[in-house]
């Protein structure tokens, strides 16, 4: 017969209780991994980021897989215009530092 954690004075369903214990465990997993390589802490990081997302909607997929492939395509036939990247982030620069002020 196990035994079940005595709930927490005022706290009639243990709920406390579990809150702390996952608390603690949660500290632990932290601690444990902040102990890792910066490489190792990064793909914890991408896993847990990558857990919070649903998942993939297909048709969005679809459709920026098609957009890249018209801009390809307006490349290759010239009819895009391009821009150098130091005027694009200048520009970008720009914009920022006006609208932060």
């Amino acid at each position: 017969m196990s035994r079940q954690p005595r709930p927490v004075v005022g706290d009639a369903d243990g709920s406390k209780f579990c809150d702390n214990l996952k608390m603690s465990s949660r500290n632990a997993v932290l601690a444990d991994a902040l102990q890792l390589p910066p490489e190792e802490r990064a793909d914890v990081a991408k896993h847990l980021i990558a857990s919070l997302d649903g998942p993939a909607d297909e048709d969005v997929e679809a459709a920026w897989l098609a957009e890249v492939e018209r801009r390809l395509q307006d490349v290759d036939c010239g009819t895009a215009s391009a821009e150098p990247w130091d005027v694009v982030r200048e520009r970008l620069a720009t914009r920022l530092r006006t609208t932060r002020k």
